[in-house]
């Protein structure tokens, strides 16, 4: 900044400037261009010189800026030709750039540059075709967290993913930092869904292209990307050509890596072979983790191979690899697909008595709902209790509509006993209870619930005015 502010632009500037060896981020342009706003033509002569020095590329942002440092009666010759190196870079003309450009442009009386500039505006819109459709797909990101349903309605907004396209949506996010953050984070895999197709090899062909044409080298997560890309495709050849690559640019395969080979070849029903790639990940001296174990597991239950899929575990808990709440939750539904609803308890409390695993509360829930359906009071209760014991929530629903329907007095003492290990139950889980029975039409029950509740319950308001409506209804009848 000390030379660029000292001195005109000339070439014996830009000679002290190479020698200084400066790095050029964006960063670094934008604050020079912004320190230079004052003279348009040093700011020109900087910006032309750091865009032709290798491994730079000017952005929208940095076209913005230098397009509104040129609106100067003295620079319009430059500007255009900023205006028509921007276009022909793909890069586009934000609304608020637009209007602030524009305003000057009407201040200074240049009335033929204002119609000039509206034309080139209004055809970069149309050519684009996606003004109104970002400003839609802002307003649907802004009012919903990211999810498979927002991917779907963006789905359906014939959007076409480009860069400007993206750069118009992230604008309109500005006000809302955490809301743009999601839609850049889950991009990807937005362009997959939209392709309605396997994932988009183009797309992944772009991307690479484009961060190696910045004079970045690929990273281990580029890399791994492509590869995702591939084996989810089912393109083994490629993946097996991009793993060869990875390894020549310094990048050994590991768990991640394999584990997307392992999830492409079950997708693609090649199981066998997805046992084989565990093989060779310990051949070449990568141990299979938990992930990479559940990865196969999933994929032979998702194929209906559940035997198969036991056998995997056992060979993983051979191997003296732990299981988690994710492979648990996989395990479960397996058993549960089959109506082997012994064996999925079974499975559960060992893990959590043996293993210290703690389900998760999803885990549990499914599970104890389809106790009940069997009828399995005592199991479900069981599950009650641990799931207390791991810190979950309670989750009385399923048990206040089984023991109405089907439960006795002794049952709800054990209900309320497995529902609060330290404290007495509530009022409210007693007036639950008490609903629930009248509702079945239960009235002995729920008055020999009654005589054996604690003072404070019988004698609370509630209570009485729920017996007493009761009663008026028996009376009635």
């Amino acid at each position: 900044m000390e030379l660029l502010l000292a001195n005109d632009w000339s070439t014996e500037l830009e000679g002290e400037l190479q020698n200084s060896n400066p790095t050029l981020t964006h960063e670094t342009v934008i604050y020079a261009l912004k320190k230079l706003d004052k003279n348009p033509d040093k700011a020109w002569g900087f910006f032309n010189w750091a865009c032709e020095r290798n491994g730079f590329k000017p952005s929208s942002p940095l076209y913005s800026i230098m397009l509104r440092i040129l609106v100067n009666k003295d620079s319009m010759k430059n500007f255009w030709i900023t205006l028509r190196k921007m276009k022909e870079q793909g890069f586009y003309i934000d609304e608020e750039t637009y209007l602030t450009i524009s305003a000057r442009f009407k201040k200074e009386k240049m009335r033929s540059d204002v119609v000039a500039f509206k034309h080139f505006f209004d055809r970069m819109v149309n050519e684009n075709a996606m003004d109104s459709v970002v400003k839609n797909v802002a307003t649907v990101i802004s009012e919903k967290d990211w999810s498979n349903e927002v991917e779907e309605e963006l789905g359906g907004m014939g959007i076409l993913l480009t860069d400007n396209f993206v750069i118009g949506v992230l604008k309109e996010l500005r006000n809302y930092p955490l809301k743009a953050l999601q839609f850049f984070i889950g991009l990807y895999s937005f362009a997959e869904h939209l392709s309605k197709r396997q994932p988009d090899l183009d797309l992944v062909s772009r991307v690479a292209n484009k961060f190696a044409a910045t004079g970045n080298s690929l990273s281990k997560a580029v890399y791994d990307g492509i590869h995702r890309s591939l084996t989810s495709a089912g393109e083994f050849d490629e993946a097996a050509k991009i793993m060869k690559v990875m390894k020549d640019a310094g990048y050994e395969p590991d768990n991640i890596t394999y584990s997307q080979l392992v999830f492409g070849l079950c997708k693609a029903r090649r199981l066998e072979e997805a046992c084989e790639v565990l093989d060779e990940m310990e051949a070449h001296g990568c141990i299979p983790d938990t992930k990479t174990w559940t990865i196969l597991i999933q994929g032979h239950c998702s194929a209906a191979e559940i035997d198969k899929a036991f056998m995997c575990f056992a060979k993983m808990m051979e191997k003296n690899c732990n299981a988690d709440a994710d492979l648990l939750d996989v395990l479960i539904n397996a058993f549960l697909s089959q109506k082997r609803i012994d064996g999925a308890y079974t499975l559960l409390v060992e893990m959590v008595n043996k293993a210290s695993l703690r389900p998760w509360q999803a885990t549990y829930k499914l599970l104890i709902e389809k106790l009940l359906e069997e009828r399995k009071l005592e199991e479900a209760l069981n599950l009650l209790r641990l799931m207390k014991q791991h810190n979950h929530p309670p989750f009385p629903e399923p048990f206040v509509l089984y023991i109405s329907k089907f439960g006795t007095v002794a049952d709800v003492a054990d209900f309320f006993k497995a529902l609060s290990v330290k404290e007495n139950p509530s009022t409210s889980a007693y007036l639950h209870v008490f609903q629930s029975f009248f509702k079945e039409g239960r009235h002995s029950e729920a008055k020999d619930l009654l005589y054996k509740c604690p003072h404070r319950i019988r004698k609370h308001p509630k209570i009485c005015e729920l017996f007493g409506s009761a009663k008026s209804v028996e009376t009635t009848a």
